[in-house]
């Protein structure tokens, strides 16, 4: 086992795509500046990847867990995660899994904590309704974000939001004080919007058709754990793909909030499913 590193990356990415994903180089990288990745490797030939996201100095995330399809059933994937676990032994967890994967996280303390919505397509911004009060975020406004997405998501994503905002695009509510947002950037051959902080349904609706809007063109991702919003993007046009089961292993200091429920805020929308 070693550390996964940039040189890696092609094979990292024709791993992902074997798997249907459309992760690109920019992608993986970006996991990479804020988190940790492992890699297991036969000769010169990459054979599975983990990866491991602090946030904070209790919680965290675990992302592209992979393992190469002719390498499967001998135990890598397992391997993968005690690596990545024994740099986190304290950690609260977060992850989202295929359903065949959800035993192998259960034997390692994962529990399920919900479904995750993997809604895509080409909106139909004309459908998406009213955008009243959503703004760009000018600099030295990514205080806000970070306060409201601490209190929604429950953990400090300092590295990751700034990370995001540095490579897309984030838009606020205010009204007149800020009390959501919503981040957009590339991602694959289109672009994604997460997360989605608001305070109620229809604030995260304006805050999806701001940004749907200034890329009227672009195929669209939002992954949500919110089934009224994955209900109300399949009526703008967006389908159902994979989806997956969000999973929690509780770390040693026990956390009050549950994934997505803060007060004042609420998190709509994931900002992937790599990132819990």
């Amino acid at each position: 086992m070693a550390f996964l590193d940039e040189p890696q990356l092609g094979a990292a990415v024709s791993l992902s795509q074997a798997e249907g994903w459309p992760h690109t180089i920019a992608d993986w990288a970006l996991m990479l500046r804020i988190g940790r990745g492992v890699a297991l490797r036969e000769g010169d030939d990459l054979r599975g990847t983990a990866v491991f996201i602090p946030y904070g100095e209790v919680d965290g995330a675990v992302a592209m867990v992979l393992v190469a399809k002719d390498a499967r059933r001998h135990g890598l994937g397992r391997s993968l995660m005690t690596e990545v676990l024994a740099q986190a032994p304290e950690r609260q967890l977060r992850l989202v899994s295929t359903a065949s994967a959800v035993p192998l996280y259960q034997s390692l303390g994962f529990e399920p904590a919900g479904r995750v919505y993997q809604m895509e397509g080409w909106p139909d911004a004309g459908g998406l309704g009213p955008r009243n009060g959503v703004v760009l975020a000018m600099e030295g406004e990514t205080p806000a974000i970070l306060g409201l997405d601490k209190a929604a998501f429950g953990a400090d994503r300092t590295r990751l939001l700034q990370a995001l905002v540095a490579n897309g695009e984030a838009m606020l509510l205010r009204d007149p004080f800020v009390t959501g947002f919503a981040i957009r950037r590339p991602f694959g051959d289109g672009v994604v919007i997460g997360p989605v902080v608001a305070p109620h349904l229809q604030a995260a609706k304006r805050l999806i058709a701001a940004h749907v809007a200034r890329t009227p063109r672009a195929f669209v991702r939002i992954d949500t754990r919110d089934e009224a919003l994955a209900d109300w993007l399949s009526s703008c046009g967006l389908v159902e793909g994979a989806g997956g089961i969000a999973m929690i292993r509780p770390g040693a200091v026990l956390h009050n909030r549950v994934v997505g429920q803060g007060r004042g805020a609420q998190t709509f929308a994931l900002a992937a499913q790599a990132f819990g």
